[in-house]
């Protein structure tokens, strides 16, 4: 026996698989931002060795055929776990701490078109706690980061900036930056920004062009560079780091819900299909081998559903030839019942913990889905590897599961599994997906519903950072714009049902986010602040939305 879906689903998947390609759709991701100030803290549960600082002979650069170096004194051992020669890191001396760097390279998109970028995040030890200071990403194929001992310097295409390590508030500073705006009249216009709270502009782009070639030419600075045609892994077991919440908030206080159903499912097969997946959820948490249900196409449905609204019985059922007998529908699992109920113990804790790690007691349900975008959009990492190979038509096993569980996904995972965490919340949401309009490429995202209206929210597209809500709160015709999958292609909860003009997204609420440069989500007055770079990053939010529901 092997694992399946509903045979509908299984032949739209295979389409869509084969349609990826990694410099479109999903595996194309636009690169708008960089890590935020207030959501880059980490802390973590593991303690750890103290760490010791590298001679001053030690090689900091690894390259293509060099092995991972090696930690002989097992500084971060413990937040590190085991790196394959695929997760190159370095650890370097900043101050009188010392810092590690691990790489994280693939491919993005930039303006359209494919580049590569390398990503590299930052690592930290307080008061025994590893703790992740932030994500660094340039947009070409040299260096993530460079450090004269003192500061980090992060190169991208629109922007530079200094970033000084604050290791007791576990945080990276942004101490001086340069970026490019574009005018009213489509110009260019350089800026540059010595220390937070103050700004000029330049004449020209000479002064920011200089700013880029001293970090590259400092006699002091060390350039980390890593190799390019590597992605990083994620391992769940060495990075249990998350960001806390403010002070003045309280995690959310509810449990595991071992029953949540989006409303489309409802909608599609009717009010009784909710008491037959529930009942199916019950004995699926349980280990058991069978559940009432009354005929073999129900039995797909509910398959079909449990892909987004379980993901954990989703991913270790298998294929039943008779599914259903004598009003049972069977149920067998690809593990020993015993081992099975375990990863049932596993799973409900990390959708808890990870829940409680961003989400606050008393959010609204425009804080519970912001919150939860941009926490999954900066742990979760997209898995090129993954799409090549669905590509090449060996196609791995894909499911939401997978990037709840280790925090690697592609786009039909992360889709789903942000789908099932709102749902957790008692947010509505569903997976949505589409081809673009030349048939070249497919992706999927997650459709949220927010004081009873539809939007469009794409975590794969802001993978990698926490700051960007440029594809949060989409309508039918932005989605249109952001990606070119026509609303008339859209294929609602991913079942061939329903589609656009079933579940309309219309409301442009969020609009003023979708050309922000970066955004961040302020719980004290309940509102979302957004602006350029420099407005969010030298804490000046130039315009607010309201993240508190009217009542």
């Amino acid at each position: 026996m092997k694992k399946r879906t509903a045979a509908v689903r299984l032949l739209c998947m295979l389409i869509i698989l084969l349609l990826l390609t990694a410099s479109a759709g999903c595996a194309g991701a636009p690169d708008h931002g960089a890590p935020d100030r207030e959501s880059a803290s980490y802390p973590g549960s593991t303690p750890q060795a103290e760490s010791a600082a590298p001679s001053e002979t030690t090689d900091i650069v690894p390259s293509a055929a060099q092995e991972t170096p090696a930690d002989p004194e097992g500084a971060f051992s413990e937040i590190i776990g085991t790196l394959s020669g695929e997760q190159p890191y370095v650890i370097v001396r900043v101050g009188d701490q010392d810092i590690l760097a691990v790489a994280e390279n693939g491919t993005r998109s930039w303006g359209g078109e494919a580049a590569t970028a390398s990503q590299c995040r930052l690592y930290a030890q307080r008061d025994g706690r590893p703790v992740q200071l932030g994500v660094l990403e340039s947009s070409g194929e040299g260096y993530p980061l460079a450090c004269d001992g003192t500061s980090f310097f992060e190169p991208h295409r629109r922007q530079i900036r200094r970033l000084v390590p604050d290791i007791s508030s576990g945080v990276l500073v942004c101490a001086e930056a340069a970026y490019i705006s574009m005018d009213e009249d489509g110009e260019e216009r350089f800026y540059y920004a010595p220390e937070p709270g103050e700004e000029y502009q330049l004449d020209s782009g000479d002064g920011f062009s200089a700013l880029w070639q001293a970090y590259d030419r400092a006699a002091e600075a060390q350039i980390l560079t890593f190799p390019t045609d590597t992605w990083a892994k994620s391992d769940a077991a060495a990075f249990e780091l998350w960001p806390e919440l403010p002070p003045s908030a309280s995690p959310w206080s509810g449990d595991f819900r071992p029953h949540v159903l989006s409303s489309i499912y409802t909608k599609a097969f009717g009010e009784e299909f909710r008491d037959t997946f529930y009942a199916f959820c019950d004995a699926a948490l349980a280990g058991e081998d069978s559940f009432p249900c009354p005929d073999t196409q129900t039995w797909f449905y509910v398959m079909d559903a449990a892909r987004t609204c379980l993901p954990v019985a989703s991913h270790y059922l298998l294929m039943e030839e008779d599914p259903v007998q004598d009003g049972r529908g069977l149920l067998t699992y690809s593990l020993p019942r015993e081992e099975y109920l375990k990863e049932v113990s596993r799973f409900s804790a990390r959708v808890t913990e990870l829940i409680r790690a961003c989400v606050a007691e008393g959010d609204s349900e425009t804080e519970r889905a912001v919150s939860l975008f941009c926490y999954l959009a900066r742990r979760w990492t997209y898995d090129t590897k993954a799409a090549e190979e669905s590509i090449g038509g060996d196609i791995p096993t894909l499911d939401p599961w997978r990037i709840l569980m280790g925090d690697l996904g592609i786009c039909q995972e992360a889709a789903g599994a942000y789908a099932y965490l709102l749902l957790q919340t008692g947010v509505d949401a569903f997976v949505t997906g589409a081809l673009t309009r030349d048939a070249s490429s497919a992706h999927e995202w997650t459709q949220v519903c927010l004081d009873g209206a539809w939007y469009h929210c794409d975590v794969t597209y802001t993978m990698g950072r926490g700051d960007d809500l440029s594809h949060f709160g989409m309508t039918d015709a932005q989605r249109e714009i952001d990606g070119d999958y026509p609303p008339e292609y859209f294929n609602v909860g991913e079942f061939n049902v329903f589609h656009r003009e079933d579940v309309p997204a219309e409301d442009d609420r969020f609009s003023a986010l979708w050309t922000a440069s970066a955004a961040m989500l302020d719980r004290t007055d309940h509102v979302i602040r957004y602006g350029s770079f420099s407005d969010v990053f030298l804490d000046r939010a130039g315009e607010t939305l309201p993240a508190r529901d009217v009542d």
